[in-house]
Parts: C-alpha cells; sequence; structure tokens
C-alpha cells in the first residue's frame, strides 16, 4: 500500500451513466478518466482528485484533498 495514504480518485459522468476508479498512480487516473469519457455522452464531464485513505471510517473512505484536473463542457477540458 501506498506509505502516505495517498491516492487519486476519477469521475466521469454523462446524463445517464458514469465511471469511476481509485488508483495509487496519478498517471493512471488521467489514463482511466480519458478512457472514460472516450465511452461516454459527449456531454460528460469529469475529473481526477487526489485523496487519502480515511482510517478513521468504519467502511472504505477516502477524504478529498484537492481537484488535479477537470474534463468536460464546465471545465474547458484540462486542468484547472
Amino acid at each position: 500500500m501506498n506509505r502516505d495514504d495517498s491516492f487519486y480518485a476519477w469521475a466521469a459522468q454523462d446524463a445517464t451513466q458514469g465511471s469511476c476508479g481509485v488508483t495509487a498512480e496519478p498517471d493512471l487516473a488521467q489514463r482511466r478518466i480519458r478512457e472514460a469519457l472516450a465511452r461516454l455522452a459527449p456531454d460528460a464531464a469529469g475529473m481526477v482528485e487526489k485523496v487519502r485513505l480515511d482510517r478513521s471510517a468504519h467502511q472504505p473512505s477516502y477524504i478529498h484533498v484537492t481537484v488535479l484536473s477537470r474534463y468536460g463542457a464546465a471545465s474547458d477540458c484540462g486542468p484547472p
């Protein structure tokens, strides 16, 4: 496991469906979001954010740290 509990969460959504995941590799998160957006409708949007494992939670959970990039109509399709 990642020593500092930092991970990279990605999520993409269009009007009817979505896709998401978590990885320890920032480049893989960026690749996965682009792949997901390519499969979704043209109006889809998404983001990649740095998260940390919440060790005090009773079920697997993450603490959101910062948004690294946004994709889609509301974001200029690139990093913030």
